[in-house]
């Protein structure tokens, strides 16, 4: 991969993070739909570029299967995800389901540039 395309990705990841938290805590509709846009475009740009980067170092003869397993992973956690941020947000407030969800995904996504080989090429 080139260079570039990591950066980013990691750029791309940390605007729709920021965007989210945005949407958390504004009062504005416009703002909230310009945020809500925001992670719309970065929701969709990693999600195509990891799937591209999945297939294109998969084996023809397993393909299907790892994207079918893909695709179950991708809808059953974004549904965990949205009801366990609801029912933080029910109990604590939308600031703070925004806040923990932002602090949650840093840390991941620190874990994760920590210990990806193709980050640290």
């Amino acid at each position: 991969r080139v260079p570039a395309f990591k950066v980013s990705i990691i750029f791309v990841t940390v605007f729709g993070m920021v965007s989210a938290w945005i949407l958390t805590i504004t009062q504005q509709w416009s703002l909230a739909l310009i945020s809500a846009a925001c992670m719309g475009f970065a929701a969709t740009y990693l999600g195509v570029s990891f799937q591209a980067e999945i297939q294109a170092d998969l084996h023809d003869n397993i393909r299907g299967r790892v994207m079918s397993l893909w695709g179950m992973i991708t809808l059953g956690s974004m549904s965990l995800g949205s009801l366990l941020l609801g029912l933080i947000a029910d109990k604590f407030g939308l600031f703070f389901a925004g806040t923990s969800l932002i602090i949650c995904s840093s840390i991941c996504l620190s874990y994760i540039l920590l210990k990806s080989q193709s980050f640290r090429e």
